[in-house]
């Protein structure tokens, strides 16, 4: 305004201007926070305003309207202070129309699906009710919910005057930080549409993230007093409280129809050779926990069906399709009839499925289905021809059922953590009736591990190679040809190798492995390229220090680094900075190596297990990952007379250390690197 801060506070504030600097200056600094004062500027009482945003100081003038606030008004808030605590947005509609004396109050609950949905009302008998009426999702898009974050309330006495006159120096302010400025334009031309006058937008956040809205409008102008619309925000805030508690208290109640579930599996487990007959036997209390008409079971081909589900012949379609759309564990759609009926031969008797893949092969899912629940919306799109620059039409969506709640996804999601633990409680179990056979046989088991585990990095990289050959032939150089030729000729090489020694080993449990010396510099460096390949993991940086030749059997001692390496990379490369570092030296007569990483290294407690089939360390449980690779290991260099161990520290990274004896007849090629 040009003019300097203590000139322009002496005209507005007087004698007072001084205190008003002193809590400003406050304020810039960080010293206070917002401040609210109530001062007199020429006969009239003021409500001023102070708050610090932005780097920028905001400063508001509001006349007061009112000093008092009615105590009998207290009397409908009641119900938010009794225990239990419950919420019932009724009351709290009740309560805010009988202190603003609006029209209408509503509360808008933002769904997951977009929509927005009228849960509960409070009006005058002489206007038609908005109860359970429900908005498209361009009524509430992500740009227009940012615009209530971080605000208490957003006021606008008169919808049709401006609400205040603003004054800066500044070209980037930004008007969000006061609450007198207008809410979203698609939410004024709503109101417009309606001969709204006065409204109040009251934002709702459930576990700091955004939920809904209180609305209150009146169809003639009404003014507001600040202490009021406080009085407003702190009865919506307390009742958001109750109900965060209540949902809180629903996440309890999940938990324990989830361990419910987990007791009936487990007491059914030992009756059944599978978990799927478990499974099957539940089928109708897991329909009733996600609230669906029908559920179904397919496991490799089997099916198995409860409630109202289609047919057998149309299932398997339905199958073939989740296959082919996605990869998700869990996928939702309430709108799936509308959206994918085309893909069926068939009409499709229900309108949202759930589907659970169960097993990452996708041969086995559970899907629940829900029935076509038809609903009326409320349209709008913006139409610079209509009055108000927008026009709203009411249409019922058909083909579409109830969305598929946080709570339906809360509860899938334990029975996901319960079956996980059923699995492995049956492996536990195998494990146990198989132990006699393992002891009598350690070296067929190694076999089966091997085959299973080991030639899953070989057989990757072959078939990765000849997609890659089979999709850009004609777009590949002849050299590149010749190298991509010569590395899968090497896989199958490698394949061969391993099932040869492995068959060989299980033949003669008591005879030693053959060999020969074995240069490591490129095979281990080939070793770390494919498996960067084949874990995506373009960003873990590799050290090399001296890598020198060792005395041994070639397929196995691939086996041993690409189980330590692929170790290494796979829980090293989510770190802000993977460094994995690969070097050798020499010890008392032998060639030790190191591997060492900054992964999310292992627990101290279970180190000790660290070389026990099938143990994992518990932080980590969301890698994939057998718990064999390390056994196998183990078992391999115990047979080479050498050693491994592990160190390791959580979170900090691990180092793993091989030593192998050192041969005395050497080839002197070899002995001059050693």
């Amino acid at each position: 305004m040009g003019r300097p801060v203590q000139t322009i506070f002496t005209d507005i504030f007087g004698p007072n201007h001084l205190k008003i600097i002193k809590v400003l200056m406050a304020v810039a600094n960080d010293q206070q926070p917002r401040t609210l004062l109530l001062k007199k500027i020429r006969h009239k009482m003021y409500y001023v305003k102070i708050c610090k945003a932005d780097n920028l100081i905001y400063l508001e003038l509001e006349p007061q309207q009112s000093k008092y606030f009615s105590a009998s008004n207290l009397n409908d808030i009641g119900f938010l202070f009794e225990h239990p605590p419950h919420t019932n947005w009724t009351l709290v509609c009740k309560a805010i129309h009988k202190i603003l004396h609006y029209d209408r109050v509503v509360v808008l609950r933002v769904q997951e699906n977009g929509y927005s949905k009228v849960l509960a009302e409070y009006t005058n008998h002489k206007i038609l009710p908005f109860n359970q009426k429900e908005f498209s999702s361009h009524f509430m898009p992500s740009d227009v919910i940012l615009s209530y974050k971080d605000m208490a309330y957003r006021y606008l006495p008169d919808i049709t005057s401006v609400a205040q006159h603003f004054y800066t120096i500044h070209p980037n302010t930004d008007l969000k930080h006061t609450q007198l400025s207008f809410p979203p334009d698609i939410h004024i031309r709503y109101l417009n549409s309606m001969n709204i006058r006065s409204a109040v937008f009251f934002p709702l956040h459930l576990q700091d993230n955004f939920w809904g809205l209180v609305i209150a409008h009146s169809y003639g102008v009404k003014v507001v007093d600040l202490q009021i619309r406080k009085i407003c925000t702190f009865i919506i805030q307390n009742a958001m409280n109750k109900y965060e508690t209540q949902v809180k208290q629903g996440l309890l109640d999940i938990n324990i129809k989830i361990k419910t579930l987990q007791h009936d599996l487990l007491e059914r487990l030992p009756h059944h050779d599978t978990i799927n007959c478990a499974l099957v036997e539940s089928l109708e209390n897991l329909r009733t926990m996600l609230q669906a008409d029908g559920i179904a079971i397919y496991n490799e081909g089997d099916v198995y069906f409860n409630g109202f589900t289609p047919e057998s012949e149309l299932f398997y379609e339905i199958i073939s399709y989740l296959q082919q759309l996605t990869d998700k564990t869990i996928f939702k759609d309430y709108n799936f009839k509308r959206k994918h009926k085309h893909h069926f031969n068939k009409p499709l008797p229900f309108a949202g499925l759930l589907a659970y893949n169960v097993d990452k092969n996708k041969d086995y899912y559970i899907v629940w289905f829900r029935r076509e629940s038809p609903t009326q919306v409320t349209q709008m799109e913006l139409d610079e021809t209509h009055e108000q620059g927008i026009r709203f039409w009411e249409e019922t969506i058909y083909e579409s059922a109830i969305p598929w709640d946080d709570q339906n996804i809360n509860l899938l999601e334990g029975l996901q953590s319960v079956l996980n633990d059923a699995i492995m409680l049956h492996s536990k179990e195998h494990k146990k009736l198989t132990k006699a056979l393992v002891e009598l046989n350690n070296e067929l088991e190694m076999f089966t591990f091997t085959l299973s585990h080991d030639l899953k990095n070989p057989l990757s990289i072959l078939k990765m190679g000849l997609n890659y050959l089979e999709q850009d032939y004609e777009n590949i150089l002849p050299e590149k040809r010749i190298e991509w030729y010569r590395n899968l000729q090497q896989s199958i090489c490698y394949i061969e190798d391993i099932i040869e020694n492995i068959i060989t080993l299980s033949v003669s449990k008591s005879k030693k492995l053959i060999k020969d010396p074995i240069p490591l510099a490129f095979l281990i460096r080939k070793i770390v390229k494919e498996t960067l390949l084949l874990q995506n993991a373009g960003n873990c940086k590799i050290e090399f220090g001296n890598l020198l030749p060792i005395w041994g059997e070639k397929s196995t001692v691939y086996q041993i680094f690409m189980n330590v390496i692929n170790n290494a990379v796979k829980y090293t490369k989510r770190c802000p900075e993977p460094i994995i570092r690969i070097e050798s030296n020499i010890i008392d007569n032998m060639v030790c190596y190191y591997i060492t990483d900054n992964g999310i290294g292992v627990p101290e407690e279970e180190l000790p297990h660290i070389f026990e089939v099938f143990s994992r360390a518990k932080n980590a449980k969301e890698y994939t990952g057998t718990g064999v690779g390390l056994t196998l290991v183990k078992r391999i260099i115990d047979r080479m007379e050498g050693s491994i161990t592990l160190t390791s520290s959580k979170s900090k990274g691990t180092t793993v250390t091989i030593k192998f004896p050192i041969i005395a007849t050497f080839p002197d090629p070899f002995l001059s690197q050693l």
